[in-house]
Order: C-alpha cells, then structure tokens, then sequence
C-alpha cells in the first residue's frame, strides 16, 4: 500500500509521537507498504538520524515550511494537498487532529484514518469543536489512545467508528537494571502549572519529617516564570539540598534516572492522551503515584500497580509517598506487576494492531 502519513509536531527527539511514528513506519516498511511522511519543515530531522535511530531505509520524509499564523496554515495544507496529489496515496494517517485529512477527503476522494494524541482531541473552543466533528464525519477511523479519549469523542462528538490504540513503549530502552536510592522520588516532564510540580515540592516538609533522607529529582524544564516559580517554593520552604533540578535530559538519561529512583509522582490535571512518561515509568522500575486524569487510571490500577490520587492536595501526596516508604514489600509487589504488565505496551504489539486495522479498514492493497 501507498500511505502518507501526517504529522504537523514530528521533532525527531523521544517524545511519544516521534517513537510511536518511527515504529509504525518500521512494520510499514517491512511489510512492503510505500511510506511517506509529510511534516513541518522546523521539526529538525533528517533521514540519516532516522536511519540511525531506527537501522531501516525507504521511508520518503517531505518536509514543508509553516509559519504560525492563519495565512500560513493556509499555505501549509495548500502546499500538503499538492504532496498529497503528487503521490496519490491509498490512505492517510493523520497524527492529531488537524484537518489534512478531511482536506485531502474532499478534494482528492483520499480516505484517511485520524490518530488522535491529546491536546488535539480535548482542546478547543466552540468553533474549534465544530470543526473538529466536521473533520471526524468523514474520517474512515478514529484512533484513541485510551477509553476515556474514545468515550470523549463519541459524547463530544457524535463518532463511534474509533478503536483503542495507546502508546508503545521501546522495551530495549529499558534493559539496564533497577537499581533505586532508598526514599528518592523523580518527576520526569514539562515543568508547567498544570503538571503540579509545586505541590510534589509541597509535600516534602511532611514526608521528611519521617524520612529525613527523602530526596527529589526534578527532570524536565519549562517556561521561565513556571520553573522560577517551582524554584522559588523550594527556595522558601528550604529545600535546596533536597530537591535536584537536572533541566531537559536526553530520553536514554532520563531512564537512568527513573531506574536511580523508588517512586515516580505525577499529579498532573494536563490534557493527557496516554501518558508515555508513566509508561516509562512502569517499564524503568519506580512505583508510580499519580492522578486518574485522562485515562490515566487505565494504566494504572490502584493499589495494584502504583497509587492513585484523589487531588493534587499536598497533604495527600505525602500521604501516598510515606505509605509506600513505610510499605516497601507493596513497592516491591507494584513492581513485579509491572514487569509483566508492561508487554501489553511493547512498541511491536502497538505497531502490529496499527497495521491490523489498516488492512482491515482498507484492505491489504
């Protein structure tokens, strides 16, 4: 088969839709699919760092320039539809929601499958979601990469015609062993006052009070008035030699980092998909502890393989970190767990259910 693939934020660093995409194209490949990928021209990549990553050749990266206003938009899906004419593919995957797809639907008579990741799917307007369920209409699937984004797009938007796909996880990624410091707990992710990460940092006077040895590794950075202000609060409550702030790590030290570590905290009320970063979580070693927002409680199950909190409380934070370190054999029960539990989320599974429904959607062509 012919695809076009579409994906509008395509980076090229570790983030989820850059590793799901790569693996996706990798069975594509294999299984003798022609396999394009239509992207923005500042997402820096090229295709010998994505042979690198990945050692397989023949996928066609066409890159085309965007700039971030109305008219440029216009331009951007104008020059896509010529691409798209131009290879006349037998479907497109549009990695979020966007409209490229409906685009090439009414223009070209070119089906597509819509993927949906987060923020695309939850954020909007009025207008915007009137949009968004005109380009739906005409989708032959929808992808949702939880239940919780399936039953949004079937109240939302009057669409059923969706199946469940999550993240995948790079189970090599994860090889080294587990081998954590005693009372550390990490926070891996965009520092932004929807993530919460003051409240982690809140948290600590409590549970240092019966584990003085307690410590916090913060990986990831954020906008400058939302970092000030997490550093600020550690500043204030005195924490500076118990809270570690690494900035932006490489996706390979950032694992490192997950498996130095006993507990992963996440308080997030953020527009999630499937959140990746718990899924590495999972797969590196350390307890999760985190908010049921967004399907996240879909992957973890409370008290079975990590806890799930009620609120992004303080209170309650420390509460959940100072059972765990009271309760290590229940760390150590999470943990084993998840070791089986994380196949379900191996990247070649993943990417083998993708081509399952594109043939049957399309046919094997």
């Amino acid at each position: 088969m012919k695809i076009v693939i579409h994906a509008n934020h395509f980076s090229g660093n570790a983030d989820s839709i850059t590793i799901n995409i790569n693996k996706y194209v990798g069975k594509m490949l294999a299984a003798g699919d022609e396999v394009y990928l239509l992207t923005r021209k500042k997402a820096h990549f090229t295709q010998e760092k994505l042979k690198n990553q990945n050692d397989f050749t023949g996928l066609k990266i066409i890159r085309v320039n965007r700039t971030d206003s109305t008219i440029g938009t216009l331009i951007y899906f104008s020059k896509l539809l010529k691409k798209i004419k131009k290879i006349n593919p037998d479907f497109i995957l549009e990695i979020e929601l966007c409209g490229i797809g409906y685009l090439a639907k009414k223009f070209l008579n070119i089906p597509y499958i819509v993927y949906g990741r987060g923020e695309d799917v939850f954020l909007g307007g009025k207008c915007i979601k009137i949009i968004k369920k005109i380009i739906l209409k005409k989708c032959s699937k929808f992808i949702a990469l939880s239940n919780y984004m399936k039953k949004y797009v079937a109240r939302q938007f009057k669409f059923t015609n969706t199946d469940v796909i999550p993240n995948g996880i790079v189970l090599n990624d994860f090889i080294e062993p587990y081998k954590p410091q005693k009372h550390s707990l990490i926070y891996v992710g965009t520092i932004r006052k929807s993530k919460n990460v003051d409240k982690i940092v809140e948290a600590l006077p409590v549970i240092l009070k019966e584990f003085p040895d307690t410590t916090l590794n913060i990986v990831g950075s954020g906008r400058e008035g939302e970092d000030k202000h997490v550093r600020e609060i550690v500043k204030e409550l005195k924490l500076e030699s118990v809270v570690k702030f690494t900035g932006r790590l490489a996706h390979k030290q950032a694992i490192k980092e997950m498996k130095r570590s006993e507990i992963f905290v996440l308080a997030t009320t953020h527009t999630e998909g499937c959140s990746n970063v718990i899924l590495e979580a999972i797969t590196a070693g350390p307890t999760v502890i985190c908010t049921p927002w967004h399907g996240n409680d879909e992957l973890i199950k409370d008290r079975i393989n990590g806890l799930l909190l009620n609120s992004v409380n303080p209170k309650e934070i420390a509460q959940k970190i100072v059972y765990l370190f009271k309760n290590p054999k229940k760390m150590k029960e999470m943990q084993k767990f998840n070791k089986e539990y994380q196949k379900k989320f191996d990247i070649e599974n993943v990417s083998d259910k993708l081509r399952n429904l594109y043939k049957s959607t399309f046919g094997d062509q």
